[in-house]
């Protein structure tokens, strides 16, 4: 199975990014907790699809309470779990405060082992969705006319 690619123009007429066509990635479709369970049963895990959906359930309020706590939770070769902030410039450090500099609390999923994107660009097939593939054969059609 390869991600697909669909493609977007920037609708900005000024600057160098104006009007280029980008590639972005969609995913088609979203498994939860139960689906996830049931994949993980047919790799031979030695326990049942309940336990395990137990299990997703617990360790993701788990990772959420450590965060929430100020501590970063590492799962290998997928990510570091962790919480970040986006904050507004302060002028002058004596006018600093959490409730006139933090703008919203953020949640950040940091690649580790094999996802970070390098491994990820050499690792993963990545196509032409069928919607970005006949755009573009329209397009190449209507040209030669």
């Amino acid at each position: 199975m390869a991600i697909k690619i669909h493609v977007h123009q920037n609708g900005n007429s000024v600057g160098e990014k104006g009007g280029k066509w980008y590639g972005y990635a969609k995913c088609e479709t979203m498994i939860g907790a139960s689906d996830l369970a049931r994949i993980l049963c047919t790799h031979g895990l030695a326990l049942s699809e309940g336990t395990v959906i137990g299990v997703i359930r617990d360790l993701a309020n788990v990772i959420r309470q450590q965060m929430m706590e100020g501590v970063a939770v590492k799962i290998d070769n997928l990510a570091i779990f962790k919480y970040t902030v986006e904050s507004r410039g302060i002028d002058d450090l004596r006018d600093f405060s959490v409730e006139t500099a933090v703008k919203r609390v953020t949640f950040c999923a940091q690649p580790t082992g094999a996802t970070i994107s390098s491994r990820l660009t050499e690792a993963v097939q990545v196509e032409l969705s069928a919607k970005a593939q006949k755009a573009i054969r329209n397009l190449l059609a209507d040209s030669e006319m």
